[in-house]
């Protein structure tokens, strides 16, 4: 449930750095299993006692043996039952893989052969370094141990700080791989990775319906979704985080409305230096359904000293495992194990998100069913602003990597020179959110059970269907939440309208803007925002105590020579927290 690390037994390693690794993490002891030539270390959950393995026989482990990290759950079952009932169905040949919901990498081990599952959606992180001989749920723990082998991987690096993620396979270092979806399933050094996502696009079907049946029918098919996790979240009281912005108040309208759920569920919402909108609305929403809200102070990060502040962005560095994506940076509190751990206390054992509900609304007021592959990658992925940071001599290089990437992920042959609408709601939830922000549930995963259910592979495919009734903007998910619960939907969201009437100048807004060619918007867009900056203006967000050790950081980056204009990249403050953080990282790493 919470980590693991296996390794060829005849390889060398530090295995007290490794080990030291976890510990910093927050894990305790670990149990220890020889599986032949390979020797398996497994940590249960931090704050959980439950069992993470189950053995066919306990005095012989070559009979059968399945260990498991992350959340799951099988027919509808509780954990420890479906951790039996998967190994023996996995024995006889019966398992079904689309039944087993929830995040997740299965050691599954007999007679010598060892075989990794991970979740469809890959959103579950498992990194091999590039002998194949050492596996882990930590990149970090993966880093120590081949630390002879690192090698700077500068592309990959350049593509995490523009784009946010890092498509696929690709890690910051060469010797260091990640199991995804891009690239075909195969066997390393004896073991073999299990291929889980078989979705063939020409299969999806489009909801025949009016837009009202589609807005029915992806309630219902989330509702069934939650139900069959039920027994799994039932255990305890319940955590999500509240900001009053679409998704967040999707989860909650869902939760609030199912028998069993209601009573057991708390939420939170962050705090800020100053009273904000989203602290504002999350506070009306709880009033509506009489539900617990958890509310704590966050350090202000120019009030601290170097050494609260290392302390801090170490506590980050460890539990988000190294991995910067999108706005996941070091230097939130709220990406703390220490945050975390305060949030959840002793009684939640628990936590759900809403992230992925961008499926169910036109999240980038895209109109046309095909657009310009390149002006679809321009504006959405790199964006304009980003694309003129790059330089010149190097930014067909550059689009035509993460192009290669994203037809790798997608199956989108290089004859194609255009995307569809539906390849980019695919790009949405089998690439952005597993290779981006789904990295949140590999940390929080290392604490309870922890559930992201709008992008789990049934809603996810099933969401495909609709994608034609979502109309121009946030309309199709506005009435989701009026359907399910009305009184929510007249709570004033976080945009300054309540989802119970989408207002007309927001329809009438949105379809002009979807009018606009991604090619002019591309044009338009740097226009708009002609100008540049600077490390030294952006490094006054921190202290004069802490902005030596940062710019140090940030140095290390400027010094791999990647081919940008940091006068212009530094404009997005996205950027420049991500390369930041990367710097630190690597710091950290030395």
């Amino acid at each position: 449930m919470g980590a693991f690390f296996l390794f060829k037994q005849d390889i060398e390693f530090n295995h007290y750095k490794v080990e030291k690794v976890f510990q910093n993490k927050g894990f305790k002891e670990k149990k220890t299993f020889q599986l032949r030539d390979y020797e398996l270390w497994l940590y249960s959950k931090q704050l959980l006692g439950y069992k993470n393995y189950f053995l066919i026989d306990p005095l012989d482990i070559e009979k059968g043996a399945v260990f498991a990290v992350g959340t799951l759950t099988y027919k509808g079952l509780d954990y420890e039952k479906s951790l039996e009932l998967i190994l023996k169905e996995f024995i006889a040949k019966r398992l079904n893989l689309y039944e087993i919901y929830g995040n997740y990498a299965i050691i599954f081990y007999k007679h010598g052969k060892i075989k990794i599952l991970v979740d469809p959606m890959k959103v579950y992180s498992v990194f091999v370094n590039s002998e194949g001989s050492i596996f882990s749920s930590s990149f970090i723990a993966v880093s120590v141990a081949d630390e002879e082998r690192r090698k700077l991987n500068k592309i990959a690096i350049m593509e995490n700080i523009l784009t946010g993620l890092i498509i696929g396979g690709e890690t910051i270092f060469k010797n260091i791989r990640r199991i995804s979806n891009c690239e075909k399933a195969k066997v390393n050094n004896g073991v073999k990775i299990l291929s889980s996502f078989n979705f063939d696009e020409s299969r999806v079907r489009i909801f025949k319906g009016n837009r009202c049946e589609a807005i029915h029918y992806q309630i219902e098919v989330i509702w069934d979704y939650l139900t069959k996790l039920n027994k799994l979240i039932t255990i305890s009281k319940i955590d999500i985080g509240l900001s009053g912005g679409y998704d967040s108040t999707l989860l909650f309208a869902l939760l609030t409305n199912m028998k069993g759920i209601k009573d057991k569920l708390t939420v939170h919402t962050h705090w800020k230096n100053f009273v904000s909108i989203e602290e504002k609305v999350a506070f009306e929403l709880v009033k509506v359904k009489n539900v617990k809200i958890t509310h704590l102070p966050a350090p202000n990060i120019k009030k601290l000293s170097l050494e609260e502040f290392l302390k801090f962005i170490k506590d980050a560095f460890y539990f988000y495992d190294a991995q910067v994506r999108v706005n996941r940076d070091l230097f939130s509190y709220y990406r703390t194990r220490e945050y975390r751990v305060r949030i959840l206390g002793d009684d939640i054992k628990v936590a759900l998100s809403g992230e992925g509900g961008e499926k169910y609304r036109n999240y980038n007021y895209l109109r046309f069913k095909k657009m310009s592959l390149r002006d679809w990658l321009i504006n959405k992925i790199i964006t304009p602003l980003n694309y003129r940071g790059i330089l010149k001599n190097f930014q067909k290089k550059f689009v035509e990597h993460i192009s290669q990437k994203i037809r790798s992920c997608l199956r989108i042959s290089e004859e194609q020179s255009y995307v569809t609408l539906l390849q980019t709601k695919r790009y949405f939830a089998e690439i952005w959110f597993p290779y981006g922000v789904g990295v949140r549930n590999n940390a929080e995963n290392q604490l309870v059970f922890f559930v992201s259910p709008f992008t789990e592979y049934i809603p996810t495919i099933e969401s495909y269907k609709t994608i034609f009734h979502l109309g121009n903007g946030g309309e199709f998910e506005s009435a989701m939440i009026s359907l399910i619960d009305k009184d929510i939907s007249r709570v004033r969201s976080t945009y300054g309208f309540s989802f119970y009437r989408y207002p007309i100048y927001r329809k009438f807004t949105e379809f002009y803007r979807n009018l606009i060619p991604l090619k002019i918007r591309n044009i338009l867009t740097p226009l708009i925002s002609n100008r540049s900056t600077s490390i030294e203006s952006e490094l006054k967000i921190f202290s004069s105590e802490i902005e030596p050790f940062v710019k140090e950081c940030f140095e290390l980056i400027k010094d791999l020579g990647l081919p940008l204009e940091w006068k212009i990249i530094l404009c997005d403050r996205m950027n420049f927290l991500r390369a930041l953080s990367l710097g630190c990282i690597l710091r950290f790493l030395d």
